[in-house]
């Protein structure tokens, strides 16, 4: 979503900062719940690293997930977040730690890709209009599964007696077949995002439509982007 969100027609031709929101639905036998992961374009980007870092933060912090052996996701096909190999490494290292026994993700057949996540973006869209002011996978894997740490199962259909393709991670690779008991994923503390100038600069002269409870968030925005610019 665009930041500042207004209604006067200058916006229209400013560019805007970008406020990214992943949502991740959780669904299991006692809680139907939405959780969101929320960070603007200054602090970081919207790659692989961002999703998987929100899953990371979501699964560790998450009281609906903890002692459960088997975990289901369902995702939509883009590449650059959700299919790659830095999400299925992430599902070796909760293999491996113990925290699952068995990650499943499933991709949606083309048209007929509406999640729960749809339904929660669209009451956030719902609300806004009362207060105007993404490793190569083949397009053909439909369901991707990690149960053991060096390896990786997938299919191309959901038909449970079709049987599942294996992927050795380390084939030809001279890497250890497990991981330290010590090891854990490294967390990034610093910004990774910024934006450019031509935006600060629009920003700035969309300051003065920007009600005075809010302007202290862009204030604090802009004068860091400037110190790193």
């Amino acid at each position: 979503m665009p930041l500042p969100r207004l209604s006067t027609s200058k916006a229209f031709y400013l560019r805007q900062m970008w406020f990214y929101n992943l949502g991740i639905h959780i669904t299991t036998k006692e809680v139907d719940k939405t959780v969101f992961c929320t960070w603007t374009e200054d602090q970081a980007c919207r790659g692989s690293s961002e999703i998987t870092s929100c899953l990371l933060r979501t699964i560790e912090v998450e009281l609906a997930l903890k002692q459960k052996n088997h975990l289901i996701i369902w995702t939509d096909f883009c590449a650059g977040q959700n299919k790659n190999f830095l999400m299925v490494c992430v599902y070796q290292y909760f293999v491996q730690k113990g925290i699952f026994k068995i990650i499943d993700h499933k991709f949606p057949e083309v048209g007929h890709s509406y999640l729960d996540s749809d339904r929660d973006f669209g009451r956030i869209e719902k609300r806004l209009r009362k207060h105007q002011t993404i490793l190569y996978f083949r397009d053909g894997i439909k369901w991707i599964r990690v149960d053991s740490y060096g390896s990786y199962l997938f299919k191309e259909s959901f038909d449970y007696c079709t049987s599942f393709k294996q992927v050795n991670i380390h084939k030809n690779l001279k890497k250890p077949s497990s991981l330290s008991e010590d090891f854990n994923i490294p967390r990034l503390f610093r910004k990774t995002g910024a934006l450019s100038r031509e935006k600060i600069k629009n920003l700035k002269e969309q300051l003065c439509f920007i009600p005075k409870q809010h302007k202290w968030f862009y204030d604090l925005v802009l004068c860091e982007d400037n110190e790193t610019t």
